[in-house]
Parts: C-alpha cells; sequence; structure tokens
C-alpha cells in the first residue's frame, strides 16, 4: 500500500464485536495518531488520501468515538495542511 507496512494495519484485523471497547481503543487510538501523521504538505497525495478515507472509514464504524479522537489528538495537522497553498 501507500501506506508504510511494517505498523499496525486496523484495515487488516478484524475486530470481533464481543471485544471489549477498553481493548480496541489502544488499537484505534495508535491507527489513529499513525494516520494523522500522514497529514503533512511533504507526504504524497495518495497517501494523504488514503490516511483520510481510512479516518472516515474509523469515525463511520465508531461515530462515538470521534469526539474522543479530536479531543485527544486534535485535528491541527490536517488545519496545517490545509492552509497549504498547493
Amino acid at each position: 500500500g501507500v501506506l508504510k507496512d511494517d505498523v499496525i494495519d486496523i484495515d487488516g484485523l478484524v475486530f470481533d464485536e464481543k471485544l471489549p471497547a477498553e481493548n480496541l481503543f489502544p488499537l484505534q487510538a495508535v491507527e489513529f495518531s499513525r494516520l494523522v501523521s500522514f497529514l503533512r504538505p511533504d507526504e504524497s497525495e495518495d497517501a494523504i488520501v488514503s490516511s483520510c478515507q481510512k479516518l472516515a472509514a474509523m469515525f463511520r464504524q465508531r461515530p462515538e468515538q470521534k469526539a474522543v479522537f479530536v479531543t485527544q489528538h486534535g485535528f491541527l495537522p490536517l488545519m496545517d495542511l490545509l492552509d497549504i497553498p498547493k
């Protein structure tokens, strides 16, 4: 893929719905941080688009986590990215 393969790929994991949220949340937080790290002007457009698509999918799967993630991680990288004229 466009993103580096040596990190956790949340798309490749199958989450059991019975898995307690406290076990799932740390995995999502790691993946979220990794995806947000790709939202930089020096990344390729493909990497940025892929990260945005995966973040959107995470939030569609678990909408209640969006507020938690935004509160903990913020969206400053995305705002910085949008400020850069291309």
